[in-house]
């Protein structure tokens, strides 16, 4: 048994990792410039908060306490929402994207068991998952709308950043929220090697 290997994590298709501080501080700072210099023309409409969490094996396997603790998180984000009068929406992403509550009120959402399914696959398909969110951020009447990003800098398939500075120069707030650091190491077994024969009653020894 040893430690997954990187290479698992390179492009075409494979999880891409980038490195934790660059990823963040540098996506943080294109949405901050395309929010602060684009033009945007105001619209009119009721706000509204989506919430875009990872939730795929790879986030999640490793952060058992972040599973417990992401539905307070979560209606705590609600709270706000209901605060400065938003609608309210959650997606989550693991294999697929999926929509687990909204576009509605908060009201419906805060202190109510919303599960939120873990994948069972390691793919995190963010810029799929990016896309859906613009949809429900720039639909006509709506304003005033942020998007939540719960990630731990790991993607597969398309890049997400582009997707991220198209929503801040839309005007679209973006904020992300980094996972809490890994609980549990990740490993897998890369090769299980047994002797070419055994003796009757002999112990069985892999490596």
């Amino acid at each position: 048994m040893s430690s997954a290997p990187d290479s698992r994590l390179s492009a075409g298709g494979l999880r891409t990792r980038v490195g934790r501080a660059l990823y963040f501080v540098g996506a943080a700072l294109v949405a901050l410039a395309a929010w602060l210099f684009v033009p945007r023309e105001s619209r009119g409409g009721t706000p509204i908060t989506v919430c875009v969490v990872d939730t795929s094996a790879s986030a999640l396997r490793v952060r058992p306490n972040w599973k417990r603790d992401l539905p307070g998180e979560l209606d705590a984000r609600a709270e706000r929402a209901r605060e400065r009068g938003s609608d309210f929406a959650v997606l989550t992403f693991g294999a697929d994207v999926r929509r687990v509550f909204g576009p509605a009120s908060p009201d419906e959402y805060v202190g109510r068991d919303h599960a939120l399914v873990s994948s069972d696959d390691a793919a995190s398909p963010l810029a799929r998952a990016l896309d859906v969110a613009r949809d429900m951020a720039l639909a006509p009447g709506r304003s005033d709308a942020s998007v939540i990003l719960f990630v731990d800098g790991t993607w597969t398939g398309a890049d997400p950043r582009p997707r991220i500075a198209e929503l801040a120069g839309s005007g679209v707030n973006v904020e992300i929220v980094e996972l809490l650091p890994s609980e549990l190491v990740d490993v897998a077994i890369e090769r299980i090697e047994l002797p070419r024969s055994i003796e009757t009653g002999a112990p069985l020894v892999a490596r």
